[in-house]
């Protein structure tokens, strides 16, 4: 058999970067549950021998006639032993409560790990396919599988000591029954490796079956869709594709458990066999007068507890290796690196004064097809510039590229006149207030969702109240429950269920509550608002923005028409950039697409 010793390596380095985390919640914690694993396992040595000792003593003294003089000293080796099964089960009762505390603050460092990385990443790196199967298999998995491995790793000590000191006993007694016991265990532990490997090959290859599960059931149960799901009537058609992917999930399980339970049956006779031959001898010795009855208990005693110990050790091992494959993707998360680089390195932009400008940029996604091609345009501050084109053509990554959300694979892309990779990517992105397309909507007070556009300024209450007032929001929030402090959400008390319109004017305010950004994104930011309501708050927008740079992509050409500039964007490429007067005059895809939709307001 081969044996990987790069694979043992990275255990090794997985048990240590473990307990490195261990460490650091609490050195003192550490050092107990492992200390007192250590001592509890000990004590099962002296026990064996006192019990000897009593045996012993009352098989020497059946008969007696003067029973006081014999009865005090086996009291007093009764005492001890009691005394030793109380400690034993103090020791335990308090590793227990250790080993509790310990397995929440792992889970909660763990999850605060995770959320740290997550928030480091780029979204380059966020949005590849292959990342997202294995970030959604390391959320689903690592909760349980993080404190599986670190469990058996503080219940080491425990198992050790038993181990070595009831081998000690069955050394004195045959070293080769001391040699056998543990040669007996090695089946099993091969076996079980083999199938956890096989478990964890499964788990990967349905990856993507978990997660429409994941989708599946966030759709079932979530409060906002029950009103569609009902109208619609697709909840039994969701439950069936549900039913469905379970079943496909949890059908190769199943006969991949059944397999592993007829393999550990198969390898637990001969561990079955051996310790009938060991206690067989030992009852011999003691017929033969070679032992007495007292070693006959502490012998086989030391059998069992050799062989639990052992099973301990193995299984323990088992829960290492097999939750190891999930930390070392855990591992492989917590330093994975960014694919756009250079997070919080580079010249710090105090501000921009000048332009954004492309410069024959190219650009695709991970499928290495290109979504835009050549693109060149210059966006001076100051200007109010429209990008307009049809679904798919490219004007959401153009977005993505400005906010460096990603790289161009060709050409660049320039700030003031130098090159945007050259700056403090953190400090660049202060500079910079987005609200995409699918902007998320927090069920926490009024107050709180439009504050979080800058979070250090949660006490400016005039400013959110001002923000507000710029999307006309400020009237209805005053008459809500609790005003600006009420929750957004009718699952907290006295909360409230916006419209869709009503959550797109927050999501604006929260933009605009981003005082300091000097480049405003809007991409589609009125798209659930009507014409009239759409063209104020535009208003309201440019007026407060008169020093910045305004940037909204629309499929309304009634809202473009007062922009600086205007961007058409066709299948990756900019086939038109002018004013309305000068694109219409052009006669070309712009002015098509703006006569198309006037009709169908005629």
């Amino acid at each position: 058999m081969n044996i990987n010793f790069s694979r043992y390596a990275k255990i090794l380095h997985s048990i240590w970067e473990a307990i490195k985390i261990l460490w650091k919640i609490s050195p003192r914690l550490l050092i107990a549950v492992l200390g007192i694993n250590l001592v509890w396992g000990t004590l099962s040595l002296p026990a064996f021998y006192i019990e000897k000792l009593i045996i012993d003593r009352i098989v020497a003294n059946v008969g007696t006639k003067n029973i006081q003089l014999v009865l005090y000293p086996i009291l007093y080796l009764v005492a001890i032993r009691a005394g030793i099964e109380f400690l034993r089960l103090v020791l335990g009762n308090v590793s227990d409560y250790l080993r509790f505390i310990t397995s929440r603050l792992f889970s909660t460092e763990t999850e605060i790990m995770l959320s740290e990385k997550i928030s480091e990443l780029d979204v380059a790196t966020l949005e590849d396919p292959a990342f997202q199967d294995k970030f959604n298999k390391i959320q689903r998995e690592v909760g349980s599988r993080a404190w599986n491995f670190i469990f058996p790793i503080v219940n080491v000590p425990n198992y050790l000591a038993g181990f070595i000191s009831s081998l000690g006993l069955l050394v004195f007694l045959s070293p080769f029954a001391a040699i056998a016991v543990i040669l007996v265990a090695i089946p099993q532990f091969i076996f079980d490796a083999i199938f956890i490997k096989k478990e964890y090959s499964l788990n990967s290859k349905q990856s993507h079956m978990y997660r429409t599960w994941g989708w599946l059931v966030y759709y079932l149960l979530r409060s906002r869709n029950y009103l569609e799901l009902k109208l619609l009537n697709i909840s039994p058609y969701f439950l069936k594709k549900l039913k469905g992917i379970v079943h496909s999930i949890y059908k190769p399980k199943i006969e991949l458990e059944k397999t592993r339970t007829k393999n550990f049956v198969l390898t637990s006779i001969p561990s079955g066999i051996l310790v009938f031959l060991i206690n067989s001898y030992v009852v011999f010795l003691a017929i033969t007068r070679k032992i007495t009855v007292g070693s006959v208990e502490m012998y086989t005693r030391a059998v069992l507890s050799v062989q639990n110990n052992v099973g301990g050790l193995v299984s323990s091992f088992l829960q290492i290796y097999e939750s190891y494959i999930y930390i070392e993707d855990l591992l492989w998360l917590l330093n994975l690196k960014t694919k756009v680089e250079h997070i919080n390195k580079g010249t710090v932009l105090n501000k921009i004064t000048k332009s954004i400008k492309f410069e024959n940029v190219w650009f695709a996604y991970t499928d290495k097809k290109w979504i835009l091609k050549n693109i060149n345009f210059e966006l001076k501050m100051g200007e109010k510039v429209a990008i307009v084109g049809e679904n798919g053509s490219g004007k959401s990554t153009l977005i993505k590229l400005i906010a460096r959300f990603y790289d161009p694979q060709k050409g660049n892309i320039f700030v003031d006149g130098l090159p945007l990779e050259d700056f403090n990517l953190s400090e660049y992105r202060k500079k910079i207030a987005i609200l995409i397309q699918r902007f998320e909507t927090y069920p926490f007070s009024v107050k709180e969702s439009i504050a979080y556009g800058d979070v250090s300024r949660m006490n400016e209450f005039s400013e959110i109240v001002f923000a507000a007032k710029q999307t006309d929001m400020d009237t209805w929030i005053s008459k809500l429950p609790l005003a600006y402090d009420t929750p957004l959400s009718p699952e907290f008390e006295k909360g409230v269920e916006p419209s869709i319109g009503q959550w797109q004017r927050i999501a604006i305010s929260r933009i605009l509550f981003r005082k300091n950004a000097q480049i405003l994104i809007l991409d589609e930011p009125t798209s659930n608002v009507d014409p009239q309501a759409e063209e104020d708050i535009f208003k309201k927008i440019a007026d407060s923005t008169k020093d910045k740079l305004l940037i909204f992509v629309s499929q309304r050409f009634s809202t473009v028409r007062w922009a600086d500039k205007i961007l058409v964007v066709k299948k990756g490429k900019i086939i038109e950039q002018g004013t309305h007067k000068q694109l219409m005059e052009e006669n070309g895809e712009y002015s098509k697409l703006f006569l198309l939709q006037a009709k169908g307001y005629k």
